[in-house]
């Protein structure tokens, strides 16, 4: 046998091992498998000498499985096929898994563009999931907080649009248990997914997910795309009712896009990303799907919005979609006097620079619109501060937004690093 066949039934022989420890797996997604296979091999050439000698071992006469878990892992590796009973299997992975080759080789999937299965937690279930139920109109929503803390404002909202017949599913590598509980209790879904290129990656990855089944597509005749970067304020059925206006809009044969605001920030038009509804006429466009699969998610933040929000406008514009946004530029321009003042308060003097939920949130407000984005809140750099103008915009239907406020303030702000300040309070204690 040539040294190249050799490496290859060797590399064959360690797939079929692979795909056996995937046996183990409470559901068996390739991912198991593919993961496996590349902590198996990086182990197998970190260490050939030991992979070779064991090898000769076997040849030898010494066949003996051992005992010590970890000499075991050594001997799968030099010998692929001797192992094919299910505790033997099961052995094995659980010492994989402890290996610094499987983390790596996890990580190296969890970044890989193409690998949305490798992000999202359990994605058969999800599709089972949203098989089992009907899915004409569905709400995806995207939630991140460093403390799991689901905002009370937004479990009103979701629990208001599940009432209104949308299947919603809420996508977060971060909730507590009692978020958790609180809405599986409403009938809402919940897709863990490790926090990869912000909320356009979760968006991506989900519609990728979507379109492995071709059932799903046909029946959902709506999707809106949504993250938590907004509050909802003026109260749950408000929200919901700027959901249903946009429903409306989407009930046309015809591509469409439909969101709350649209920009020509960055000198290209699009519907702002944090809430996007688009049809079935869309979504079975070959566009739709083509985006997403080219869709980087290793790109810088600034680099990763351009494409993203701002390139999938462009892109099914380009494929002959229509636009709708419920509080567009031109008519908060034009129908709303406010509009202008503020934006000079911002000293925002040209089109291009508008960011209507930043620079004129008030007048959004004013206008009815049903959410206030969280950076106008928190990290808006104005006098007087965005937060203490705040009170005259809430009514007796925003009780639970006071104490969201609390809480994502603290979550903002929270220390995801805390070497500095160990390190402050040595230089402190050493100086006195």
């Amino acid at each position: 046998m040539s040294k190249a066949s050799g490496h290859l039934c060797e590399g064959l022989a360690l797939r079929r091992l692979a795909k056996a420890i995937e046996t183990t797996d409470n559901e068996r997604n390739g991912n198991t498998r593919l993961n496996a296979f590349i902590a198996l091999k990086r182990l197998q050439r970190s260490r050939p000498i030991i992979v070779s000698a064991l090898k000769w071992s076997w040849r030898l006469g010494w066949k003996k499985q051992p005992q010590q878990s970890k000499l075991a892992l050594w001997m799968a590796m030099a010998h692929p096929c001797a192992y094919k009973e299910k505790s033997e299997l099961k052995q094995l992975r659980d010492s994989l898994e402890k290996t610094d080759a499987w983390k790596k080789a996890k990580d190296q999937l969890i970044h890989n563009r193409w690998n949305h299965r490798g992000r999202i937690h359990q994605p058969k279930q999800i599709i089972n999931q949203l098989s089992n139920r009907k899915i004409d109109r569905l709400f995806f929503w995207h939630h991140y907080d460093i403390r799991g803390y689901l905002p009370r404002t937004w479990l009103a909202a979701l629990e208001a649009l599940h009432q209104r017949n949308w299947v919603v599913v809420v996508s977060s590598s971060t909730l507590s248990t009692t978020a958790k509980q609180e809405l599986l209790e409403r009938g809402i879904m919940i897709s863990k997914r490790v926090n990869q290129g912000i909320c356009l990656g979760a968006y991506r990855d989900f519609c990728l997910l979507l379109s492995e089944e071709p059932n799903l597509i046909n029946c959902c005749n709506q999707l809106v795309l949504a993250n938590d970067s907004c509050l909802p304020i003026g109260g749950a059925n408000k929200f919901a009712n700027c959901i249903d206006e946009i429903s409306e809009q989407l009930q046309t044969n015809k591509r469409m896009i439909a969101g709350i605001t649209d920009s020509i920030e960055r000198d290209a038009y699009h519907i702002q990303s944090y809430l996007m509804g688009i049809n079935s006429a869309l979504m079975q466009n070959a566009s739709w799907l083509k985006f997403w699969r080219q869709l980087t998610l290793g790109n810088s933040k600034d680099n990763f919005i351009n494409q993203g929000e701002i390139g999938f406008s462009q892109a099914m514009i380009n494929a002959g979609a229509k636009t709708w946004a419920r509080y567009s530029l031109i008519h908060m321009l034009l129908d709303q006097p406010e509009t202008g003042a503020e934006l000079q308060r911002f000293a925002v003097q040209e089109l291009n620079g508008v960011n209507l939920t930043l620079f004129a949130w008030q007048a959004l407000l004013k206008a009815g619109c049903p959410m206030i984005k969280k950076q106008a809140i928190y990290n808006l750099k104005s006098l007087p501060i965005p937060l203490s103008q705040l009170l005259p915009w809430l009514t007796e239907d925003d009780t639970e937004l006071r104490n969201d406020l609390e809480q994502l303030l603290r979550s903002r702000f929270s220390m995801k690093d805390m070497d500095w300040l160990n390190r402050y309070l040595k230089l402190n204690h050493s100086q006195h």
